[in-house]
Formats: structure tokens, sequence, C-alpha cells
């Protein structure tokens, strides 16, 4: 059911990826830019501001490179035309940080910037404090998802058979397949899934040990991560609760409108839906931190316009980019921590040095796997 509408899908996932990457240093602490630690005196250097306008354009080029290879996709196999141009631009936005952070490097080591800057590592403490998701969004989300099943329950005897299941640009059918309940309802099955997984780590993550981030100020360090922390879970409730009502819509719109109304206006929609949310967490995001900042001597703020002075600089987070493999993965075995901050982006990664940070990587990469391949074998996008 998924390939109902598998280029626009295509084009809109790869547009909002887009998106989330290009606002990425925004939302990114500014002793990290890119994921590479620089002490708080560097923050407003020209080059680093240099590096994160280029990485954006290269971004944009990316974007339009991979809906190009989507265009060209469009009578190829649904998940073709659905994987090959979202992990093209994930690969190449990959590759292209990885090339943009080594500038930073290289001037960073030619310049010595961390010379006679004094460091400090940040710790792991247990927060007193919990952010539970609010459960109107829980609420929203099953609702949505009920009324979409008793809709399609309702018009279930007078749907065709053989259902179609993908459409050409006219909105004309061109693949078919059995009338059963996975055809019909399989993209809300995979909804109810997403959304119920994005609820469950919004009420898990307020309760994961508190880390400050690194080369943070001391002076309000932990309620700024603890903020941010916040952030995060109401992001993830608020995404469930979109993701519900936009997989809804479109299932329901399938049912009852003509067949190119339904996957543009459906799809058109749901993006909005996240992007809205994604925009309300970025806004909320840098206003905790200008606040929670305002008062921390030597802070710098990721929330601060570019161009502006850094203040006197404090303590930095230690030169230990090594650790960091692009930016992204982090492998530190003499680091005790199994979950820690991200340098680029929001929320926490695995410590892939750690015995139990492979385990949980190798398992939810199989548990990614077994989806993915269960939902293929059981539509016939397999064969």
């Amino acid at each position: 059911m998924t390939s109902t509408f598998a280029p626009a899908f295509s084009a809109g996932l790869v547009a909002l990826l887009a998106l989330l990457l290009i606002a990425m240093p925004a939302i990114t602490p500014a002793t990290v830019p890119l994921g590479v630690a620089v002490p708080p005196s560097r923050t407003g250097d020209p080059l680093v501001r240099r590096v994160i306008t280029r990485y954006r354009i290269g971004e944009v080029v990316l974007a339009i490179v991979a809906l190009l290879v989507d265009a060209a996709l469009l009578f190829a196999p649904p998940v073709a035309g659905i994987f090959v141009p979202v992990f093209l631009f994930l690969a190449l936005s990959v590759a292209w940080l990885v090339l943009s952070r080594r500038t930073i490097i290289a001037a960073k080591r030619d310049q010595d910037w961390y010379e006679g800057v004094p460091v400090q590592q940040s710790a792991e403490v247990t927060a007193p404090t919990h952010h539970h998701p609010p459960l109107v969004w829980a609420i929203v989300a099953v609702l949505a998802f009920v009324a979409a099943f008793a809709i399609g329950a309702a018009v279930y005897p007078s749907l065709a058979d053989p259902y179609p299941v993908h459409f050409d640009l006219a909105g004309a059918p061109d693949r078919f397949e059995p009338k059963t309940l996975w055809a019909v309802f399989g993209l809300l099955i995979v909804g109810v899934g997403v959304a119920a997984l994005l609820f469950v780590l919004a009420v898990v993550v307020p309760r994961t040990a508190l880390r400050a981030t690194p080369g943070d100020a001391p002076q309000g360090a932990l309620a700024r991560a603890d903020a941010r922390r916040g952030v995060l879970a109401a992001l993830l409730a608020q995404l469930s609760a979109a993701i519900a009502v936009g997989l809804s819509l479109v299932s329901v719109l399938i049912w009852l409108a003509p067949p190119a109304v339904a996957t543009r206006t459906g799809l058109i929609v749901m993006i909005l839906l996240i992007v809205g949310v994604l925009a309300v967490a970025v806004v909320r995001y840098r206003r905790i931190v200008r606040r929670t900042s305002a008062s921390a001597p030597g802070h710098a703020s990721a929330a601060s316009p570019p161009g502006t002075p850094p203040r006197a600089a404090g303590p930095a987070a230690p030169d230990d980019d090594a650790h960091w493999k692009g930016g992204i993965i982090y492998v530190n075995r003499d680091d005790p921590s199994i979950w820690v901050p991200r340098r680029f982006g929001l929320g926490w990664t695995l410590n892939l040095g750690r015995p139990a940070g492979v385990v949980i990587g190798v398992v939810t990469i199989l548990v990614i796997v077994g989806i993915v391949v269960t939902v293929l074998l059981t539509t016939g996008h397999g064969r």
C-alpha cells in the first residue's frame, strides 16, 4: 500500500530531510559546528560561518540531484522509486558532511585553536525531573487511527477487487493486487507501528540519565540539557500524532476520493503537519537555549546570530574529534556512557565503543531490516 504514492512520497521525504539537515546547524550547540569540537572563543570564527553556509548550499544541491533521480525513476518499481532517491540523498549528505567538517578540523589543527584553552569533560548524572509528553498527543493519534479504521471497515465491501495499489501521474491505476486486509489497511497498520514507537520513545527519552552538552558553560548546563531533553520528548510525541493524522487522512482519501486528489492532497497535508511540528520544535529549542544561556558567562549560544562576537571563553569541550567518526558515530572505549548527546542535531546516540552499545545498535538494525523485509514480502514487492 505504501507504493500508492511512491514518487510523490519519496520526493516529499527528500525535501523534508533536506530541510532538517539545512536547519541542523541552528539546533546544534555552537561549540560543535558540524560535529567538530571548537573552543567557545572560536564559535564566531568567519571560517566556521563560511563552512556552515557552504554546507547548507551543498544540501540544497544534493536535494535537487535526488529529486531528479526520483523523476527518472517515475516508472520504476515502487520500492526503487521510494528507497533509491532517499538513500542516495542520505548517502551523499553524509559524504558532504564529512567533507565539510574537514575544513574546520584542518583549521583547528593548523592554527592550534585549543592551545592554552582549559577544557572540561561532561559527566552523566541522574536528573531529578522528568518531562512527561502531553497525553493529548497520544489521544489525537488513537482517535485518528480509530476513525480511519472505522471508515475503512465501512467501505471495505464496496472497494474494488483486485484492488489498485499504484497510480500514474494522471491518477489512473496502473497496478493491482487481490483485495486483502493488508492491501487495504497496510498503510494504516505500518502507521500505527511507527506512531506507537515514536510515542514510546517520547516517554522513555526523558527517563534516561542526563548529560550536559560538552563544552557548555557550567552555570545552568544541566538545566539547558534538561530543557533540550524536554524539547526532544515533546517533538517525538507530536511527530507521533502528526504521522497518525497524516497517514489516516491519506488512507481515507484513497478510499473515498479520486486517486489523483487523494495521493497528492494526503501527502501534502502530512508533510505540512510534520514540517510544522519540526518548525515549532526548532523555535522552542532556540528560545530555551537563549533563555537558559542568558545568565551563563562564557557560553556561546547556538541561537546567537551569525557574526555575533563570542563572549569571554569558558571551559571548552575536549578536542575529541577522533572519537566521532564523521561527526555522527561515537566510538570511545574509555567513556562508560552507553548513550551520549549527539554532536549533530537533537537527541542522543550510542557509544559503539561499549559492548552494550554495539548490541543495541545491531539489534536496532536487525529490527529495521526485518520490518522492511516483512513489508516487502507481504506486499509482494520483494518478488
